[in-house]
């Protein structure tokens, strides 16, 4: 990621807002005013101390931010859970074989 493109004010929003945590609440754990988190939001450049701040009050390790280009952000997980008839597996299994959903799972 170039740094120009990083902009850690909206990193950390979606990272707000994936976390079900309240505005009040989440602007109080880092230290500005409730008015202002919006601001803060629109901010790309936050100090070191407020993004460790943040990230503990999400449960959310931005520590990828300070690495070589962003080379250690954390991959999406996604969880899925097929029911199926047992006479089904096979082809499902099969399908997962497919060369291009391999080479997106290995990317």
């Amino acid at each position: 990621m170039k740094e120009e493109e990083l902009h850690i004010g909206k990193i950390v929003e979606t990272a707000f807002n994936q976390s079900g945590i309240t505005k009040t609440k989440f602007a109080e754990a880092i230290g500005v005013h409730l008015q202002n988190l919006n601001r803060e939001f629109a901010n790309a450049d936050w100090s070191v101390i407020k993004l460790r701040r943040a990230g503990e009050v999400l449960n959310y390790d931005f520590s990828w931010i300070l690495t070589d280009k962003g080379a250690g952000r954390p991959k999406a997980k996604i969880k899925l859970e097929i029911e199926l008839e047992e006479d089904m597996l096979d082809a499902v299994l099969s399908q997962l074989e497919n060369k291009k959903i391999k080479n997106l799972i290995q990317k």
